[in-house]
């Protein structure tokens, strides 16, 4: 189960969203997934590279400033309100 090892009321890392996303959303994983990931400065920190690939194409997340990803940092509060409106439009798109 996607879910599995998500407590509603701990922190959830950026890695883990994406994940999340792919899985529910049904978003296409590119072909050239790696290519996309290694643009950020961290790309050898990132062990869910089809689905990070498959949401920054898809315009749901996008590195830091500083030109890393940070797969394992935790959302705060902001960024998860963004990532869900960036959500809602790509499955609204897709209905």
């Amino acid at each position: 189960d996607v879910l599995d090892g998500i407590k509603m009321d701990a922190p959830v890392s950026r890695e883990r969203v994406c994940k999340l996303n792919t899985a529910v959303l049904g978003l296409e994983v590119p072909s050239n997934a790696g290519s996309v990931v290694s643009r950020f400065k961290d790309s050898k920190d990132i062990t869910e590279v089809d689905s990070i690939a498959a949401n920054v194409e898809a315009d749901i997340f996008s590195g830091n400033d500083d030109g890393t990803f940070n797969p394992k940092g935790k959302l705060n509060k902001a960024e998860a309100a963004k990532v869900l409106l960036k959500t809602l439009e790509v499955r609204r798109a897709a209905d």
